[in-house]
């Protein structure tokens, strides 16, 4: 309740003792007049019912003053509530405040940073050209999905996807891959232009380490892949008897997971078939 709606309720509580007050004045005035019996009669009536009038006069009155100590209350409580907001409005300023200093100190860490992201982005767009060499001239296993990766993250660094030192994180996984793939034996089904063939071939492959790749091609056909006179990679048959039986025991060796073993396996013969 405002004030002013407090005020103006009093003011008609007020109007209304002075009004059943009058009427009580009344009364007293007129219960003097007349001695009758009748009269005697018509008293009794009218002092009970200004005992009812005093009665309700009482209780308006007490009414009132609850009424004005509750506002009272609800005021002080209004004040206690406005002081409190004062004070989170000033915490909040101090936070506004340490906000912006914050954001001042790291605006000037990411201009710091922007001269390093600049240097590092063309590290990393450096490395990513190098090891794209490097992949084409290494032994074409996965190539495809190798370069592909290579070619992901430089594009990605040149839109914006991803910042400099995300990018070299990835730049450097793709290193530790290329170094398992150097030491490591494994199964796999690569897509291969055969001998006498033009367009690629699904055959089963194993992979001694970046070193060499021999193939089974299906229909007791064996070969491996070789660096050939203009230094790019090409299949070659293998026709020697002994060597296909050495192929064979590599290829049944790692595919039950036996990875220790001595072969006597044609790795540094010129291309060609034998």
């Amino acid at each position: 309740m405002t004030r002013r709606g407090f005020r103006e309720h009093h003011l008609k509580g007020a109007f209304r003792v002075e009004w059943l007050a009058a009427i009580l004045i009344s009364i007293a005035f007129v219960s003097t007049a007349g001695g009758t019996p009748a009269g005697a009669a018509k008293s009794r009536a009218m002092a009970q019912q200004l005992a009812t009038l005093r009665t309700e006069i009482n209780d308006i009155d007490a009414s009132l003053r609850s009424r004005r100590n509750l506002a009272t209350t609800e005021l002080r409580g209004l004040q206690m509530r406005v002081n409190e907001l004062s004070l989170d409005e000033d915490a909040e300023k101090i936070r506004v405040q340490t906000l912006e200093a914050e954001l001042a100190a790291l605006q000037e860490s990411i201009a710091n940073k922007d001269e390093q992201s600049a240097s590092l982005r063309e590290a990393v767009l450096e490395a990513i050209a190098k090891l794209q060499k490097g992949v084409k001239n290494c032994l074409p296993f996965k190539m495809k999905q190798r370069l592909d990766a290579l070619t992901q993250i430089g594009r990605d660094l040149k839109s914006g996807n991803t910042d400099a030192a995300a990018a070299a994180t990835r730049v450097w996984r793709f290193v530790q891959d290329e170094q398992r793939l150097a030491s490591t034996v494994e199964p796999a089904d690569e897509s291969i232009v055969l001998s006498g063939d033009s367009p690629p071939t699904l055959v089963r492959v194993v992979r001694v380490g970046t070193v060499a790749m021999f193939v089974y091609a299906g229909s007791n056909r064996w070969g491996r892949v070789v660096r050939g006179s203009d230094d790019t990679f090409e299949y070659s048959d293998i026709a020697d008897r002994e060597q296909q039986r050495e192929i064979r025991r590599l290829f049944e060796s790692v595919e039950k997971q036996i990875l220790e073993g001595r072969y006597r396996l044609p790795l540094f013969q010129a291309g060609g078939s034998q």
